[in-house]
């Protein structure tokens, strides 16, 4: 997975570890320079998703929350 070039989608049931999946390829692309997106189904998730992203911020990474509810700040 992390010496692809190409995408990936990963689909697997509640609790199999999608997020830290997510996480770890997200790093990754930063690493290298690149972006990372999260689709998340539900508002609650991107709740959830926020907060824990909250310690990359703190960090000095940039993460950009995209919802219909909210406007972007550049």
């Amino acid at each position: 997975m992390l010496e692809g070039r190409g995408h990936l989608v990963v689909v697997a049931p509640t609790g199999a570890g999608k997020t830290p999946i997510g996480m770890v390829a997200a790093l990754e692309a930063y690493a290298r320079g690149r972006k990372a997106a999260w689709l998340v189904p539900q508002r609650s998730l991107t709740d959830e998703l926020d907060r824990d992203l909250q310690l990359w911020r703190s960090r000095g990474l940039r993460v950009v929350r995209l919802t219909g509810e909210a406007a972007l700040r550049a």
